[in-house]
Parts: structure tokens; C-alpha cells; sequence
């Protein structure tokens, strides 16, 4: 492709030097008109001087002589101020950029920046400052700058009618498409001048491809069950080696990744990353799976293949592939909590588990196997002691079936089995909070397995709430009388407490309601977060940005006061509305929400204010 340079464009401006000739005519006329001015226009005829006219005659060649004088210096100024005087800042300098409009990504490449004084008076200071996209990695500058992280350079005196190159040689690397600037600040000073004069020269980059291409191939039909093996391949089509290449898979919905090479962990994204790939080269990664029972029709494998250069994926090429998914004689379906899709449960909770198969042939399928499989880095906290099988049978692959428990399954039906297993009402450490379980049927012709559900056990969040007088050694913390009385004041704490365990919350809120005959009294305390009061809707609010799991209970403490009236003799008298509590649980995204009950005067909590809760008068 050939350079072009980029550059400004300024205007023209060529000075012409006055010919003698128009200098003769202007003498003419000024002598003329001096004349005209002395003797009136058209008055004068000097062919009939004598020397009784001597005296006008002086006169006249003085005046002629001073207006010869006058027109030759203003020649000569004019002369002299076009050649050396004229340039102005627009035309004292020229600036360009050269390179190619648009560059394939990952090819070496070079930037021109050539500066020029097309005038007859030197500059006396330049300095120029080049801004490259992050894309374009360098490997030569000639000559090298003075800055050279900031690629300046300090060119100083350049002499009139002169120029000079700047050449910078790298790989052009880019996202595909893109349009990435190149900019070049000069600051000059002409010698002639006692301020500095700024340029800039921009030229765009257009990158719609690149030199590392990729290719994805597999079988274009498959069955569910069926083992499937596909190909990634990379290939750098250009002249220069690269490096960091990262690949990004998007597998379809019910494709089960059994295998791959390079390896992928079990549950972790299929990425890969190749630290290089020379010129010309072809790396093949490869990976083998197949597709779940409860999937049919076209599934799309989504390519991206990129460089990482300081921690950003630059897209370079993409493919996507795809196989079409035939029916099969079997048909199996997954539920868990009503859901075909992930779920978070509580714990504690029973976890109700639907298995549905069905022939969908026309022969009789008299030796199914059903496994349902479970898939946990560590101990599943499931009381298996507890637990509903439908007749099947705990081992270490999971709950298995035999053809004999299933039974013949004719052409058409369609059974169904009923699980419960129960949530452990704890789960610590050593204990999976998350689980996948899938489905697998295995006949003498064939294996197919159903699309996988995760289940994720949601944090344990307990919030409690509480009204005090005395604290658990019998110190008042509130004041005033206690049983309450009519026209006086007493206070109380209220506390609140949450106590959270497994994984950490986000978006931690608490918030309840005084009512009318209630004041809030501004003491508060909290060992995290903040409290607030909201006096027009009378609304109290604790809110925690973040509670980590490492922190096992936190507690929030307030002042509140009452003073009785009539009505309220014999009664207790409501403090605290109900206290609302919620929180997102940061590894299962679930909404974790609770409410207390609300809270009066006779405090149940207190066992030194037992029964001193009723207003008296």
C-alpha cells in the first residue's frame, strides 16, 4: 500500500519583487502630479524656459529629485520586507506524517514524521512530541529522543530553507476494526521572533484485519450422547511473530466439554492462552464433548481469538462453528426446585429433584441405567440419612438405578421419579456451597446425559432484633422509670445483630419505624456501617456496604424514649415496628431478606425487666 502523508495544509504565499520598469512609470507619475500641483493641470510647458525662470526651475528639480528619493527607498523597503520579513507563522513551518491509511494488524510497520523551514530565516528552538496508540508496539527510533518514554524530541536550531526526518520502525497491532490516531505537537521559535508558535499533524489509522487468522472445525451432525471432537486452529499469516495470544470459546447450552489440549480445568472458562506463535506457524487446539439428551437442532460455538497487551484483549479474528443436534430414541428431562435452570436454595431447606425420561422410538428399551450425577469440589452437605431415592442408591458416583429398578420402558412412555434431599441446616468449610447434577442414561447402544443445573447454597444471614433496659450484668443502659409511667420518660436500647456465615454480602439494609408516641433519642453505636434516622418519616436504617463472611456477627445499638399517657395504663406499649432485613448474597446473586416482629415494653429479652413492662399511672 503506498504512504501518504498527513499534514495540515496552508495556504500559498509568494512575494514578487517590483520591476524597474513600474518603477520608471511611478517616478513619471509623481513628477507629473508635482507639477500639476505647482502650475495648475496641463498648465505648464517646459519647451519655453528661459532664464528668467531659473528660480521655478530649481524649485521644480528639488521637488523632482525628493520624490525620486522617496519612491526608491519605498521600493527598497518593500523589497527588502518580502524576501526576509513576509513569512507568517501559517507558512514559517511545515509538519507531516507518513504512513500507510490503513495497516494490517500484526505487521511491522514504519512512521516518517518530516519537518521542514521553508523560509529564508532559521528557526531557533524546536521541539517535537509524537503521541502513538498503545496498539503500536516500538521497536527503533532514529533519531532517538531526548525523552524517551515520552517520545520527545528536542531538535533545537534548524537552519532556513531545511528539514530533517524523524523514523519510527514497530508491529502495528490493533483492535479489528478500528481507527486509531497518530499526533505530532512541534513548538518552534523563528529567530526573527520572540514568542513560540505551535503546529499539528494527525494522521488515522484504519485496521479491519489481521495476520493471525482462525479456523474452527467439527462435525456439522451429531446424536446427543454422541463423543464429538472439534478444532481450533490459529495461523499467523504475516512476517513477524507474536506473542500473548489469548483464545475465548462460548460453548453452546448442553454441550459437555470432556476433554481438551491444551487442558482446561473442570468448571473453569475455556480460555486459552499461547505464549507464541511464530511466522507462518499453525497451532491446533483441540477439545472433545458431546451434547445432552435434552438438546436438539442447530448449537453455535462462538471463536475469538486476541492479543493481551498490558492486560487488555485486543480482538484479532473470529469463527463461529455450529452442529446440528438429531433427535434420539430417548428423551431426558432435569428438574430441581421447580427450575430446569441453576437455582440457590437455603439451607436447611428440602431440595426436591425431578427425573423425567421417555422412549421416543418405537422399540422397547429394556436395559436403561439412570445415574444421577453429582459434581463438587468437596463434601455435598446433604443429609443422605434423611433423604427420599425413589429406589435408588447412594454410591460414589451418585444415585444409580439398575435396568432391573427401572424396568422396560415401551415405545411412547413416559416415567418419572421423585427425589428429596435435604439441605444440612450448616455447611462449614470443608463442605461444597455450590453442586451440579445432571442426569445419565446409559443403554447397551448408547449414553446420553442431560443439561447440567447448578445448585447454589445461599450465605446463612441471621438478623435479630431486641429492646433492653439493663444489660446481662444488670447495669442500666437505659434510663427513667421502670415499670414506664404516665407523664414521665423512660429510654431504652434497641439492638439489632446480624450474624452471617459462608459468603460475603452486599447492599446490607435494616430499617424499621417508630411509632407517633416514640422519640428518638440521638445515641448510636455500630461496630460497622452506619446509622440513620429519618425524622419526617420517622424511619431508623443501618446500612453496611459490605459484610465479609470472615466476620461472623455485627451488632448495631440505639437510644429510644416513651412518655405514657393515659391510654397507655395497663398496656405495653409498642417501641419498634418490625425491622426489615436484606442483603445480596455476592456468590449466588440471591436477594437474602428476613423481618422481626415488632417490639414493646415488656421486654422478653431482659431477665432483670421481666414483668415491668405494663404502664402504670
Amino acid at each position: 500500500m503506498t504512504k501518504k502523508a498527513h499534514h495540515i495544509k496552508k495556504e500559498d504565499h509568494v512575494e514578487k519583487p517590483v520591476s524597474e520598469e513600474t518603477i520608471t512609470k511611478i517616478e513619471g507619475q509623481l513628477i507629473d502630479e508635482g507639477l500639476d500641483a505647482i502650475y495648475g493641470k496641463g498648465k505648464t510647458d517646459f519647451s519655453k524656459l528661459d532664464r528668467a525662470n531659473n528660480r521655478i526651475t530649481n524649485i521644480l528639480l528639488t521637488v523632482v529629485i525628493t520624490l525620486a528619493v522617496i519612491a526608491a527607498a519605498a521600493w527598497g523597503a518593500f523589497f527588502v520586507y518580502t524576501q526576509y520579513f513576509s513569512s507568517g507563522e501559517e507558512d514559517a513551518f511545515d509538519l507531516e506524517i507518513i504512513i500507510d491509511d490503513e495497516i494490517v494488524s500484526g505487521t511491522a510497520t514504519s512512521i516518517e514524521i518530516v519537518y521542514a523551514n521553508p523560509t529564508l530565516i532559521p528557526i531557533a528552538n524546536l521541539d517535537l512530541e509524537v503521541r502513538l496508540p498503545t496498539a503500536f508496539q516500538v521497536n527503533s527510533l532514529s533519531p532517538v529522543p531526548g525523552n524517551n518514554d515520552e517520545l520527545k524530541w528536542d531538535i533545537g536550531f534548524l537552519p532556513a530553507s531545511s528539514d530533517g526526518i524523524i523514523t519510527i520502525e514497530g508491529v502495528w497491532i490493533a483492535d479489528i476494526p478500528s481507527s486509531s490516531p497518530i499526533q505530532v505537537f512541534a513548538n518552534f521559535r523563528p529567530s526573527n521572533f520572540n514568542a513560540d508558535f505551535q503546529d499539528i499533524a494527525t494522521a488515522h489509522v484504519s485496521t479491519i484485519q489481521s495476520t493471525l487468522e482462525l479456523k474452527f472445525t467439527g462435525p456439522e451432525e451429531a446424536t446427543p450422547g454422541e463423543s464429538l471432537d472439534y478444532t481450533i486452529a490459529l495461523e499467523n499469516k504475516g512476517e513477524v511473530g507474536l506473542e500473548n495470544i489469548e483464545v475465548q470459546l462460548e460453548l453452546p447450552d448442553g454441550f459437555y466439554l470432556n476433554d481438551s489440549d491444551p487442558k482446561i480445568e473442570a468448571g473453569a472458562a475455556t480460555i486459552w492462552t499461547i505464549d507464541s506463535i511464530a511466522a507462518g506457524e499453525i497451532t491446533e487446539l483441540t477439545l472433545k464433548g458431546s451434547f445432552a439428551a435434552d438438546t436438539e437442532g442447530f448449537e453455535y460455538f462462538d471463536i475469538e481469538a486476541g492479543l493481551v497487551i498490558d492486560g487488555h484483549f485486543l480482538p484479532q479474528d473470529s469463527s463461529q462453528g455450529f452442529t446440528d443436534v438429531l433427535g434420539t430414541d430417548l428423551s431426558l428431562q432435569l428438574v430441581a426446585a421447580g427450575s430446569t435452570e441453576d437455582i440457590a436454595v437455603e439451607m436447611g431447606q428440602d431440595l426436591r429433584v425431578t427425573i423425567s425420561y421417555q422412549n421416543t422410538g418405537e422399540e422397547i428399551i429394556d436395559d436403561l441405567e439412570l445415574l444421577l450425577d453429582f459434581q463438587a469440589e468437596e463434601r455435598m452437605p446433604i443429609s443422605w440419612t434423611s433423604a427420599e431415592l425413589d429406589g435408588g442408591l447412594v454410591t460414589s458416583d451418585g444415585i444409580y438405578w439398575d435396568s432391573e429398578i427401572i424396568g422396560e420402558v415401551l415405545a411412547g412412555e413416559r416415567k418419572i421419579l421423585n427425589l428429596i434431599l435435604p439441605i444440612e441446616s450448616s455447611v462449614d468449610a470443608s463442605e461444597a456451597d455450590q453442586i451440579a447434577i445432571s442426569i445419565i442414561a446409559t443403554t447397551k447402544s448408547s449414553e446420553v446425559r442431560s443439561s447440567p443445573i447448578v445448585i447454589s447454597i445461599n450465605s446463612e444471614a441471621d438478623f435479630y432484633s431486641s429492646v433492653l433496659y439493663y444489660n446481662s450484668q444488670g447495669a442500666p443502659l437505659g434510663g427513667g422509670p421502670l415499670p414506664p409511667t404516665v407523664g414521665e420518660t423512660t429510654t431504652y436500647r434497641v439492638y439489632w445483630s446480624i450474624e452471617n456465615s459462608l459468603h460475603n454480602l452486599d447492599n446490607v439494609m435494616i430499617s424499621a419505624v417508630l411509632p407517633p408516641q416514640i422519640s428518638w433519642v440521638d445515641q448510636t453505636a455500630a461496630n460497622l456501617g452506619t446509622i440513620d434516622y429519618d425524622s419526617e418519616s420517622k424511619t431508623v436504617s443501618w446500612n453496611i456496604t459490605t459484610l465479609p463472611s470472615t466476620v461472623a456477627e455485627v451488632q448495631a445499638n440505639f437510644a429510644i424514649s416513651i412518655t405514657p399517657d393515659e391510654d397507655d395504663v395497663g398496656k405495653f406499649a409498642k417501641l419498634i415496628s418490625g425491622a426489615s432485613f436484606s442483603a445480596k448474597d455476592t456468590v449466588t446473586g440471591s436477594l437474602l431478606q428476613s423481618t422481626t416482629d415488632s417490639l414493646t415494653t415488656d421486654l422478653l429479652n431482659d431477665e432483670f425487666a421481666k414483668d415491668l413492662g405494663a404502664v402504670i399511672d
